[in-house]
């Protein structure tokens, strides 16, 4: 049971933190966030940066469809593909802080490479947890 809820508790904190990602791209679509502190300051405001802002949400969403397919939050969702999903998710949160970090804004530098780095150490969290509690389903016990 306590690996259940650990699953639960990642993936729910997870989900928060995919929500703030999406009000950040959110906010720098409408403007409330400057633009030169996304990308790396390779886009300045306009329609290029709207796209690349409107991808980036899309994407967003779809790795919180993974993370609650994961978890079982969603049951439409293939096994096999949000399992996939998540094996995928965890090397690319750590390839983000890598590119979050090498930015010469220090919002992203510093702030958004943290949050990639917690983004990578919950989804690791997940998995753990999630491969703990398919052992306990599958172990007999005594």
């Amino acid at each position: 049971m306590e690996a259940k809820r650990s699953v639960q508790q990642y993936s729910s904190w997870l989900l928060i933190a995919f929500g703030g990602l999406l009000l950040m791209h959110i906010a720098v679509i409408a403007g409330l966030l400057p633009a030169e502190m996304v990308w790396g300051g390779q886009y300045q405001a306009g329609p290029e940066l709207v796209k690349m802002e409107v991808i980036a949400s899309v994407v967003t969403i779809v790795f919180a469809l993974i993370v609650a397919g994961f978890s079982g939050r969603v049951s439409w969702l293939p096994d096999w593909l949000s399992k996939v999903g998540m094996y995928v998710l965890v090397p690319m949160f750590l390839l983000s802080v890598v590119g979050s970090y090498t930015s010469a804004h220090p919002v992203e530098r510093y702030g958004l490479s943290l949050y990639s780095l917690a983004l990578a150490v919950l989804g690791i969290l997940l998995l753990r947890a999630k491969a703990r509690m398919s052992t306990r389903l599958v172990s007999p016990e005594p």
